[in-house]
């Protein structure tokens, strides 16, 4: 399903960034954590290669994303 008045931007594809993403056919690769193989970059929902495209999915993976992104922000801050 796609959502009412969304449409996909092409010209993301394009970007040097984008291009260094791993993926899993046309979704973005995330592991446990929601973290992708750029350093500082999240993904989550149906942009990832993981279950089903539902929005509560993607709730989920919004907080699991919150919760890695906290913890990482806290190991920077705790180091410096």
């Amino acid at each position: 399903f796609t959502a009412i008045g969304q449409c996909f931007d092409e010209a993301s594809l394009y970007d040097p960034l984008a291009a260094q993403l791993a993926r899993d056919g046309e979704r973005i690769r995330v592991d446990a954590h929601m973290r992708t193989s750029l350093p500082g970059v999240y993904a989550g929902g149906d942009c990832t290669a993981l279950g089903q495209d539902l929005t509560v999915q993607a709730v989920q993976h919004g907080k699991v994303a919150a919760h890695a992104i906290h913890a990482q922000l806290m190991l920077n801050v705790e180091a410096a």
